[in-house]
Parts: C-alpha cells; structure tokens; sequence
C-alpha cells in the first residue's frame, strides 16, 4: 500500500508538473504569437518610413537644385552691372582722375573696392553652392591676414575714422578659404 500510494503521489505530482507545463508553453506560444505580430508591425512601420524618407529626400534634392540654379542665376545676372561699376569706375579714374580731388578719387577706389568685394562673394556663394558636389580644398588659412582684410574692406567701404579695431592673436586654420 506505501508504494501504491507512493506511485499515486508521483503520477498526481507529473500531471500537476505536466498541466504547468502546458499553460507555460501556451504562455510562451501567446508571446511567440505577439512578437511575430510585433515584427510584422516594426516591419510595415520601417517600410512606411523608408517610403517618406525617400520622398523627404526626393523633395530635399530638388529644393537644393532649385536653389543652386537661383544662386547661379543671380551671381551670373548680377556679374554684368557690376562688371560695368567696374569699367566705368576705371574709365573715371583713368581719364578724369587728374580733374577729381582726393575726395572723389578715394570714393572711386571704394566703389571699385566694394564692387570687387561682391564679385569675391559671389564667386564665394558659387562655390558654396556647388561645395556638396566638389570636395572641400582644405589648406593652412592665416586666420588674422583673413580678418585684416575684412578689416581693410569695412574701413574702405565707411572710411578710416568709422570705427576702431584690435585685432589680438589668432591661430592658423585648416579650411577651405572660399568657404571661409
């Protein structure tokens, strides 16, 4: 009778076991189901944002190439009256820079100075414009010769008594001076 009762005890305590077992692997088949279903989900999520990243994308290339048209457009439109500032400014200074004081003479070089100045910055937004498509020309850029010449185009273009600068020490870079 011990053992009888013994074998009752064992195969109650496999079936308990057996009935754990079961709920256990319903449990894991559910969470199996819901990762699947997860997946599917991410999935058709990542596909939906490829699609819109694509067209963002898409969108982003035609406005920069919009853009670079109309930088081009306005740089080449604006080259030919500031071609001509250019011109007529020498044609002054040239055949009547002997009649004109110093005063005129000084505004002469200044509006041919700021005429230049805007060819250069033109030239810059070229350059810029077109920088995502060339690579980048670094080389070792003398940072304070840069800003003493920003200095001497501000004091041309509002005259020496305009304002004062200090210009204190500035390390070497290395960049691309047109984009500078």
């Amino acid at each position: 009778p011990a053992l009888i009762a013994s074998l009752v005890h064992w195969s109650q305590l496999s079936r308990v076991r057996a009935a754990a077992l079961v709920n256990a692997n319903l449990g894991r088949r559910d969470q199996i189901e819901a990762t699947r279903r997860d997946e599917v989900e991410i999935r058709r999520l990542n596909e939906g944002l490829e699609a819109r990243v694509a067209e963002r994308t898409a969108a982003l290339q035609e406005t920069v190439s919009e853009l670079e048209t109309f930088n081009y457009s306005v740089s080449h439109d604006l080259r030919s009256p500031l071609g001509a500032i250019l011109n007529f400014a020498a044609i002054l200074s040239q055949d009547y820079g002997d009649r004109l004081d110093s005063n005129a003479r000084d505004y002469l070089q200044r509006i041919a100075a700021s005429a230049t100045s805007v060819v250069s910055l033109m030239d810059g937004l070229l350059a810029f414009s077109r920088s995502g498509r060339e690579e980048i020309r670094k080389t070792r850029v003398d940072v304070r010769k840069l800003v003493e010449g920003l200095r001497d185009e501000q004091l041309q273009v509002c005259g020496p008594d305009c304002c004062s600068f200090q210009i204190g020490e500035l390390p070497t870079a290395y960049a691309d001076p047109a984009m500078l």
